[in-house]
């Protein structure tokens, strides 16, 4: 009972914070005097957390070439040691890791931001947190020491007649693994 109670407490003050912050962005959004309202940022918003979700799934499923869908035409893909435009290099570039069958990956991403948003257009970002092992393609399991990297991906998002979709995605990478 005393463990229940603490822990309802805990989860009591937690959702207490998070009503703040969002009201704490709401009044500042009121206080600028958008012209958009809630529910049309909130959809933009769920709409660019998809693709996020969208992109991390299927590389980390194998269906690495399925990413190139999220982005217009036009796109670039920006990582500190490659820059990929387009559809025809993004194809390319997604198929190569695809077809990189003993690799196991996880894509964590959190801390989703959303600004300069307008009726067609966005930028954010979240972070990133990416576990990698390349291994035998049957194993049941990858073994790892800590994540490949720690950064950010930074983004630019663009209503299209297809949707939300990546304008530009950037890796912003602040940590590397260490293996000693």
């Amino acid at each position: 009972p005393l463990l229940v109670s603490s822990l309802f407490w805990v989860l009591l003050t937690v959702y207490c914070f998070q009503q703040a912050a969002f009201l704490g962005r709401l009044n500042a959004l009121r206080k600028r005097g958008s012209p958009m309202d809630l529910q049309q940022r909130a959809a933009i918003e769920a709409a660019c957390r998809h693709l996020t979700s969208s992109y991390c799934h299927f590389i980390d499923r194998g269906e690495a070439r399925r990413v190139v869908e999220l982005f217009t035409e036009d796109a670039e893909w920006a990582a500190p040691e490659r820059v990929v435009k387009g559809h025809a290099a993004l194809l390319d570039h997604f198929g190569a890791r695809e077809d990189q069958r003993g690799r196991k990956s996880k894509h964590i991403c959190t801390n989703f931001w959303l600004e300069d948003v307008s009726e067609t257009e966005a930028s954010g970002g979240v972070y990133l947190t990416l576990y990698r092992d390349d291994g035998d393609l049957d194993r049941e399991r990858a073994r790892v020491d800590g994540p490949v990297l720690i950064g950010e991906y930074r983004d630019k998002y663009l209503l299209t007649e297809n949707g939300w979709r990546f304008a530009k995605r950037s890796v912003k990478v602040d940590f590397v693994f260490n293996k000693r």
